[in-house]
């Protein structure tokens, strides 16, 4: 495991995210706050503080709508965000390039390749799965709606142009926001004592609820505050793994929780009464498996299984470690025994 100095460009894709979600900062830090312990508090709010002010310095760029790589995908219910994957796949941030200088370049070298890859194939770095055939007839064949089809033949066959306008909106936001993250670069500091210990590698993965990956690099993101994107890329016949770290991870561990909020436990209960995944832990409680079988036993599609996957993540019922080129998910039922006590407590007679 490695660390990779900040890039502002991740930061800058963290804001444009936060811009495409609609997210309300302030309204994000009370939420959290309502689930920090009393001695991080003060953390919590100096961490989101920079994040809140590179929001209002951008709060005038707006995002093209008739760009299709803003559009969302829908499959069998997940929802996929075209300009994320196009990023994750063709940025990388340890090369001295700005967004506009690499992923237009790297598109047209691999004709769209690995772009319709992830995004026909969400899990396609740890598994053994690649495209049968080129982009454009494996567009047609998916089991993508026939619109959604269009939007991505679109993007393929004559989408240069907004690939280089979301470049530009990234150089934009990163050149107002760059003094702001001058002046809170010492935050970036909060991930180095997950880095100083022998089992430091345990904690950081625990913290992200993943377990341990040999290779794996990590990018501290100021932006991405408490979010964490992980991807990983296939070389030389091993997944090798960036993960882009939201500072708040580093700095408060949340991972370890034996009292829900309210709103904790409202998303817990949501989880368990969809259908879908009771029916992917109840396969996961006999036996770990992968996206690619859950989706064949359930007959859906892969990226149906990924949108519901993550919701298991974020709600703890889940953890995952990569095996043999594929990503494992894990049962976790300490997480189904802490809502159960807790609607006891709440809910249960009266002695």
């Amino acid at each position: 495991m490695r660390k990779i100095k900040p890039n502002i460009y991740a930061e800058a894709f963290g804001i444009l995210h936060r811009k495409y979600e609609k997210e309300d900062c302030r309204k994000t830090l009370e939420s959290i706050l309502t689930k920090t312990p009393p001695d991080k508090k003060t953390c919590v709010s100096a961490i989101f503080e920079p994040v809140i002010e590179m929001m209002d310095c951008c709060r005038d760029l707006t995002l093209n709508q008739k760009n299709p790589l803003y559009t969302l995908l829908h499959s069998d219910g997940a929802q996929l965000a075209l300009y994320s994957d196009l990023f994750f796949e063709y940025f990388e941030p340890e090369k001295d390039e700005t967004p506009l200088e690499q992923i237009p370049a790297a598109f047209s070298q691999d004709c769209g390749r690995r772009f319709i890859e992830s995004v026909l194939i969400p899990d396609k770095e740890f598994s053994e799965d690649t495209l049968k055939e080129e982009p454009l007839p494996a567009i047609l064949h998916s089991e993508l709606s026939a619109e959604d089809k269009l939007i991505l033949i679109h993007i393929l066959t004559d989408g240069m142009h907004w690939i280089r306008e979301y470049c530009l909106l990234l150089e934009e936001i990163a050149k107002r926001i760059s003094p702001i993250l001058a002046h809170y670069g010492h935050l970036y500091s909060y991930l180095d004592p997950l880095f100083s210990t022998l089992d430091s590698r345990e904690a950081l993965f625990q913290r992200i609820r993943l377990k341990p990956l040999e290779h794996a690099s990590i990018l501290p993101v100021l932006s991405s505050c408490n979010s964490t994107f992980v991807r990983g890329k296939n070389k030389d016949g091993q997944a090798h793994f960036m993960i882009f770290m939201g500072l708040l991870h580093c700095a408060v561990d949340f991972s370890v929780v034996s009292e829900l909020t309210k709103e904790q436990l409202c998303e817990g209960l949501k989880c368990l009464s969809d259908p879908t995944k009771l029916s992917i832990l109840t396969i996961l409680k006999e036996k770990s498996t992968y996206q690619t079988d859950l989706a064949r036993q359930l007959g859906l599609t892969t990226a149906t299984i990924s949108h519901h996957m993550n919701k298991l993540l974020q709600n703890n019922f889940v953890k995952y470690q990569f095996i043999d080129k594929k990503s494992y998910y894990e049962y976790q039922p300490e997480q189904i025994e802490i809502i159960c006590e807790q609607l006891k407590r709440q809910l249960g007679e009266q002695p």
